[in-house]
């Protein structure tokens, strides 16, 4: 038998060279801002009234000024008035503003909720007929990163 042929073989394409590491981005310090915006419940609730989607709105506006926006923290808080206290209320007013804000087109990935409870009052209880309790409550801050003047 004859020795088998050798096949022709193509010569190899140049590979393209890799890819260049970007440059190093100027550093950056992370920042909490506290948003003026609060959404205030009712004893024991949890949902966004026409009012309350209106501050979300003005939230939203408020994040996309800053150029660097990195995360919304939802803070929900309740009271000791009523039949339900604890954390839950506060975190269902969390995920409740949350899901809200995911609904008004923000990426779900940079809204963290987190729920306090009645552990960070911001007035004295009001639990009597006809009292509003301001420490039901949702607020927001936004986490940007600040770029030092010497970058820009």
């Amino acid at each position: 038998m004859p020795p088998p042929a050798e096949t022709a073989r193509r010569p190899e394409r140049p590979r393209p060279a890799p890819p260049r590491p970007a440059p190093p981005e100027a550093p950056c310090v992370d920042t909490w801002v506290h948003a003026p915006q609060v959404i205030e419940y009712p004893t024991g609730g949890a949902t966004i009234d026409a009012e309350g989607r209106a501050r979300l709105s003005e939230l939203i506006a408020f994040a996309r000024g800053f150029e660097t926006l990195v995360r919304i923290r939802v803070e929900g808080h309740d009271d000791t008035c009523g039949p339900v206290t604890g954390m839950m209320p506060g975190q269902e007013r969390a995920y409740t503003a949350r899901q809200e804000l995911i609904d008004l087109g923000v990426d779900p990935g940079r809204i963290v909720a987190v729920g306090y409870g009645s552990t960070q009052p911001r007035a004295a209880p009001a639990c009597g007929p006809g009292e509003v309790d301001r420490n039901r409550r949702v607020e927001f801050s936004v986490l940007v990163c600040w770029m030092p003047d010497s970058t820009r």
